[in-house]
């Protein structure tokens, strides 16, 4: 039958050396990986923030375009008939600059929070390096 034998060894010391603490790599490993999930969250949001701008400026460019017509309009002395029209898009155009700028301010405190998490973390690292 089989037979266990065995071996008096020594370990060698010498050949050791000292590892990093589990915990201490999981922290790092955290530290970045919270750091690229910061980022991600950044950028997504400014891609968000982007679309809002872009909005508005459309908001803006329409609005221009209205207020020349009802200039045109009250010019040629037809405003009295071009008032429902006018009322209707001004009323679309609030709507529409009065969601966007309630979206982008949602946006703004969202990448601030990010700002701030951020901060704390590089601020906390670069202390943790000196």
């Amino acid at each position: 039958m089989d037979q266990l034998v065995t071996i008096n060894e020594k370990p060698n010391l010498a050949d050791l050396t000292p590892k990093k603490n589990s915990l201490e790599f999981k922290d790092v490993s955290y530290e970045e990986s919270n750091l690229k999930n910061f980022t991600s969250e950044l950028d997504g949001e400014l891609g968000s923030l982007g679309v809002s701008v872009a909005t508005l400026t459309d908001v803006e460019v329409l609005l221009a375009q209205l207020v020349e017509d009802m200039d045109t309009a009250v010019y040629k002395g037809e405003e009295i008939y071009c008032f429902r029209g006018f009322h209707r898009k001004l009323r679309v155009y609030w709507r529409l600059l009065n969601h966007t700028m309630n979206e982008l301010n949602k946006e703004y405190e969202r990448v601030d929070e990010i700002k701030d998490g951020l901060f704390t973390k590089v601020v906390k690292a670069s202390k943790e390096n000196q």
